[in-house]
């Protein structure tokens, strides 16, 4: 009842636009529950609504089915149309106070006339500067339904549209006359793209169910273009059904009226009626003073919407059910405006609406170590965020803060941003420090940093968990200090520091480094414990978090990328990571893990990461380097290859020294190793080869030396061409339900290569398979065990089940198609979905070749990453198996291929 569809008709009247079975001429027939209304399809009345007019919610409102014309007006008590003496008589039309004759003369009158015909589409009818206060301008045009493209037999809508240029914000009258039976409504939007994301769903709407005649002020919230839509009420209020014809038109005056005068707002509650009139609420606010507005109505008729301003600024264009706000980090004296012009009303009488307010206290949080007292608000056990206390912080300048916060009582605590709440209505959480409205509360929040990018007024709420001091008080002790981040320059130590018992910060800024190194060093004593060195994106902001990963709470605003420790006084041992294509900048925090010893210190250093790039490596060409790269007993040689996203790199390295034995892993960004990525099957002088699809333009990996002497390396580096994918389902064989594209964690029947297709796996040539909708295939065993269709993705190779399987993407899967197309010389299965409970889609395919080759073919919807899947093939016996990647993001990717054979 609340909202309007992105066709302009009112979707809360639905049920009264699907009964609707004729298009208005006069000889439609009714089904059961509902009766012929002027041509209208229309629902029986259930309470004691007069003609005209149904019930909703208690209320009788208009149905659109009695119009009344020129001269006229409806009676709600009788349905009927009565005389109205302060009209123009039928045939005539009120121009600028007098009565003009509905012909070529009205036409005449107006100041803008419509283009011709057609102008829907991207086409306007007219365009004009908004008028002056109390001014006003006049247009005339037509509407008349038409048949669309669609041919489905009924007639769409005309809407006409009339640009408007508003040279600020201000509240224009808008009047629509209907002529020759068009009962005239429109619709106005924002249509400037300058326009701020608040008005990218702002519309209001004039609408008469009763009359020809729509009239209403509307308020513009900036400057800039809007759109009004000219066409018959009745196409509004009953969907896409078009009215109108060649003699159909109207005449519509725009005038600019004054603001009205401020009303004080009265909290908690300001009853008002919309009869209209745009109306104007004032507040004034105390310093770090909250302001939130909710605008409610029971009236079935009316679309509550408000827009708000914090001082002459628009803050939001409140709309749906119902349309709210809050305006936080007021200073003292700040006014909010709150301006009501619902989005539409078609009720006869005006209608009652109430603007509920909360205005919470708020105190300044203490920034030198001094204490605060709190009266508790929690009433209820945390379940309403009106039990919130609210301290209120002012950052003077972006950076680093250090905290330290202790309270009396357990409480939770959170750090939210000015306004409290998203446009979307949820907490605009800044740093969650102890799982706020579900923590159990914590009494201490000391020695922990959090970053700012924005200056401005932030809040510190605490809310007490258990509810059990309601009226009660408890006591905040807080000092907010800034914190000294240091320059460092990328490949200079940065000198000797004070290890201090907190954390020291070093800025750095990267210019397009490939391989990197960092780690710190020390020539004093560290303690007990190590240090360590967390970085975060130069453009995080929030809880400065420690760890090894992301953490979870708050609103993804931390991002400890990587982690190092280092013993006491001991050697440099730095950490690695690739940064080609990363351009991030980065924020790093060295910290002790203990209580350092006396006068300690570090030193910080960032730099090149000894490394060998090659490349482009391209598809046809192999790079070959021949006895280079001279690597000692016990050390590591990287290399970084480039080539296209897309292609496979192939990488076989050879030691040039017989008796070395040399282990070749590819490396993720981190320089961790995949599951299953390092090869070590040959022994000494034995050539190793690693093959990894270049997903992101690069391929890492690396050369270990496990002999005891130096050797150089030799290397073939070869990239291949993604085979093409080539859907199947349209040659191919379905498999039945439920494999048409509702699959889930089934199997399918056992399905046979066909006769003479003799496929070489492991070593057997098995001839029967089944298709699970997990992502994988089964040789060899039926009937497997696991549960849920083998849904959790395992290792390759595993005696457990599922055994002998080939998997070109294992893992959670629903929606799923199976097809199947045979051959001479191949055999494709295909698989078309989504991850389990996802929009991630996934498009696969695995091509067994009578040669013994396997081909996983990934299509260009393969949006799934290999975060979660496991890639491979496996013995029917598990014993042994190819295991390509596991849970690796960026092993797959769109539009691209794996070959390989087994043993």
């Amino acid at each position: 009842m609340r909202r309007l569809t992105s066709h302009f008709f009112l979707g809360g009247l639905a049920a009264l636009a699907a009964a609707v079975s004729g298009c208005g001429d006069n000889s439609v027939t009714c089904g059961d529950g509902t009766h012929d209304e002027g041509g209208y399809c229309l629902p029986d009345n259930t309470a004691a609504c007069g003609t005209g007019t149904i019930e909703m919610n208690g209320t009788c409102v208009p149905d659109g089915s009695v119009v009344c014309v020129q001269g006229t007006v409806f009676d709600p008590a009788t349905g009927t149309c009565v005389v109205d003496p302060s009209a123009c008589a039928d045939g005539t039309t009120l121009v600028g106070g007098e009565c003009i004759p509905d012909d070529d003369l009205l036409m005449g009158a107006a100041d803008h006339v419509e283009a011709a015909e057609p102008n829907a589409g991207p086409a306007v009818a007219g365009s004009f500067d908004a008028p002056g206060l109390d001014a006003s301008t006049t247009f005339y045009g037509c509407i008349t339904a038409y048949e669309d493209a669609d041919s489905d037999g009924n007639l769409d809508a005309d809407y006409d549209a009339w640009l408007v240029n508003a040279s600020g914000p201000m509240v224009l009258e808008v009047t629509t006359d209907g002529i020759h039976g068009l009962s005239a409504g429109f619709i106005a939007v924002s249509a400037d793209a300058a326009h701020p994301v608040e008005l990218d769903s702002w519309q209001r709407i004039g609408i008469n169910l009763t009359g020809d005649t729509a009239k209403r002020e509307i308020y513009l919230p900036a400057a800039g273009r809007y759109a009004l839509f000219v066409t018959d009420a009745r196409s509004l209020f009953l969907g896409d059904a078009g009215a109108g014809n060649a003699d159909t038109c109207y005449f519509a005056t725009v005038k600019q009226v004054a603001m009205p005068t401020a009303v004080p707002l009265t909290t908690p509650v300001q009853a008002s009626t919309d009869d209209g009139k745009v109306k104007l609420f004032t507040y004034t606010g105390a310093e770090g003073g909250l302001l939130d507005l909710s605008m409610n109505t029971t009236a079935p008729a009316l679309s509550p919407a408000f827009v708000s301003l914090r001082g002459t600024t628009l803050h939001k264009a409140a709309a749906g059910d119902p349309p709210f706000d809050t305006i936080g980090g007021l200073a003292a004296g700040d006014v909010v405006s709150v301006i009501v012009d619902s989005v539409y009303n078609y009720g006869v009488a005006p209608q009652a609406f109430t603007i509920d307010s909360f205005a919470p206290a708020a105190q300044a949080l203490p920034t030198d170590g001094s204490t605060i007292t709190v009266t508790d608000n929690n009433v209820d056990g945390a379940t309403s965020y009106t039990d919130i206390n609210y301290s209120y912080f002012d950052v003077a300048t972006a950076g680093v803060k250090r905290f330290d916060v202790t309270a009396s009582i357990p409480v939770d605590m959170v750090i939210l941003r000015r306004d409290i709440f998203t446009p979307g209505g949820s907490f605009d959480t800044f740093a969650s420090i102890d799982g706020f409205l579900g923590g159990a509360g914590t009494d201490t929040f000391t020695t922990q940093f959090i970053k700012f990018l924005t200056p401005g007024r932030y809040y510190f709420a605490t809310l007490n968990p258990a509810g059990d001091n309601a009226g009660g008080t408890y006591t905040i002790t807080s000092t907010v200090a800034d914190v000294a981040v240091g320059a460092l320059t990328y490949g200079t130590d940065s000198g000797s520091q004070t290890l201090a018992t907190t954390s020291g910060f070093h800025s750095l800024d990267l210019t397009n480094p490939e391989w990197i190194e960092y780690g710190v060093t020390g020539t004093t004593d560290w303690g007990t414990g190590n240090v360590a060195v967390d970085a975060y994106p130069s453009t995080a902001e929030g809880w400065l978090r420690t760890g090894t990963a992301p953490a979870t709470p708050a609103a993804g605003n931390t991002y400890p990328d990587h982690t190092s420790a280092q013993p006491a006084v001991a050697p440099f041992a730095p950490t690695g990571r690739i940064m080609l294509g990363d351009a991030r900048d980065f924020l790093l925090r060295v910290r002790p893990t203990a209580t350092p010893g006396a006068a300690a210190t570090y030193s910080l250093l960032v730099g090149d990461r000894p490394h060998v790039t090659l490349g482009p490596v391209v598809a046809g060409t192999p790079l070959v380097r021949t006895n280079m790269d001279p690597t000692a007993a016990g050390a590591v040689t990287r290399y970084l290859v480039t080539g296209q996203s897309g292609d496979r790199l192939t990488a076989a390295v050879t030691p040039t020294v017989a008796t070395v034995d040399i282990a070749v892993s590819r490396r993720n960004r981190d320089e961790s190793i995949p599951t299953g990525g390092t090869a070590n099957a040959g022994g000494n002088g034995a050539t190793e080869s690693v093959s990894s699809l270049f997903a992101n333009g690069w391929v890492a990996f690396t050369a270990s030396n496990l002999g005891t002497a130096t050797t150089n390396l030799s290397l073939n580096l070869t990239a291949t061409l993604p085979i093409q994918f080539v859907d199947i389902c349209a040659t191919g064989t379905e498999l039945p339900a439920p494999f048409d594209g509702n699959a889930d964690d089934d199997y399918s029947a056992v399905q046979t290569l066909p006769a003479g297709f003799t496929f070489p796996y492991f070593g057997q040539n098995p001839t029967e398979y089944i298709v699970a909708g997990n992502g994988f295939m089964v040789f060899g065993n039926t009937n497997p065990t696991c549960s849920f269709g083998c849904f959790s993705n395992g290792t390759i190779p595993s005696a457990t089940q599922p055994n002998g399987i080939v998997a070109p993407y294992w893992d959670d899967l629903d929606t799923v198609q199976v097809c199947v197309k045979e051959e001479a010389t191949k055999v494709t299965v295909q698989w078309t979905g989504n991850l389990y409970n996802s929009a991630t889609t996934v498009q696969f395919q695995t091509i067994l070749n009578s040669n013994g080759q396997i081909d996983f073919v990934y299509g260009p919807n393969q949006a799934a990453n290999g975060s979660s899947a496991t890639v491979g093939a496996e013995s029917i016996d598990g014993a042994t198996g190819i295991q390509l990647s596991r849970n690796v993001a960026g092993s797959v990717a769109p539009s691209s291929s794996i070959s390989f054979t087994t043993p």
